[in-house]
């Protein structure tokens, strides 16, 4: 998928994701949605600092290629950028996907941003 097909369907992603109650769309750029669920944390305490709302988890696939990705709605964008960077592995580097996007490996693999409410990871 190139870059800037990739960086159009997360914009998407972010704007549909504030009018539906799940997070994930059927379809992610070429990709299809093949399951999704709630992801069950493990300390609430914690979550409960960052006003954690929902964390929604999707597999996506497009030919040979699969991905799965995770998405944590937030009580407003400071607890998106706070989680996005706390969940960034120490060797990120910044991404194409966004400016508030990291990466290790490229698109969509190991990919980390922020926006809006929302923290989410490939």
């Amino acid at each position: 998928m190139p870059w800037s097909s990739c960086i159009e369907q997360v914009s998407l992603l972010l704007f549909l994701s504030s009018l539906q109650a799940g997070i994930w769309p059927e379809q992610f750029g070429q990709a299809k949605r093949l399951a999704v669920k709630t992801v069950a944390i493990s300390n609430q305490k914690l979550w409960s600092e960052y006003g954690l709302q929902e964390v929604e988890q999707a597999q996506y696939e497009s030919g040979s290629e699969k991905f799965t990705a995770t998405a944590y709605r937030l009580q407003d964008s400071t607890a998106a950028l706070a989680h996005s960077i706390w969940r960034a592995p120490q060797d990120a580097k910044p991404s194409q996907l966004g400016q508030l996007a990291v990466e290790t490996r490229p698109w969509p693999i190991d990919s980390r941003f922020a926006h809006a409410k929302l923290s989410a990871g490939f």
